[in-house]
């Protein structure tokens, strides 16, 4: 069963991207999301992927993102979630750079409110 974002976030020690990730590869509680996929190996894989076989001038690289940012999640869609610290990067299936969304949030903050419907996005849906 999974647990909304709010009770996960209570129970997190920190809010660091580390701590975050550690919590989604250590526990089964996220596997029921229906929108975002969270197995780790399978998103990061996908996401190198997807920079090698698009690359061009119009989509980001890898070395594009800060030091510390990782791929967090996929949507259902094949979008990414990208996120470090204190940043969250929604990134299109496509990797145009110039469509990329930036949100200054810690990653649970970012999920917490999209699972509240408070992120102003075009790439994600606004229920």
């Amino acid at each position: 069963m999974s647990l909304p974002f709010i009770t996960i976030k209570e129970v997190l020690p920190d809010e660091s991207i580390h701590t975050f990730l550690n919590f989604i590869s250590n526990t089964d509680l996220l596997e029921d999301f229906d929108f975002f996929l969270f197995d780790q190996e399978m998103v990061n894989r996908r996401f190198k992927t997807s920079v090698k076989n698009l690359a061009s001038e119009m989509t980001v690289q890898e070395e594009d993102f800060p030091e510390d940012t990782h791929v967090v999640a996929m949507t259902i869609d094949g979008d990414f979630i990208l996120a470090s610290n204190h940043y969250v990067y929604v990134v299109t299936k496509n990797l145009i750079a110039e469509d990329i969304e930036v949100y200054d949030l810690t990653p649970i903050d970012f999920f917490v409110a999209f699972e509240a419907n408070m992120l102003a996005s075009t790439i994600l849906p606004n229920e």
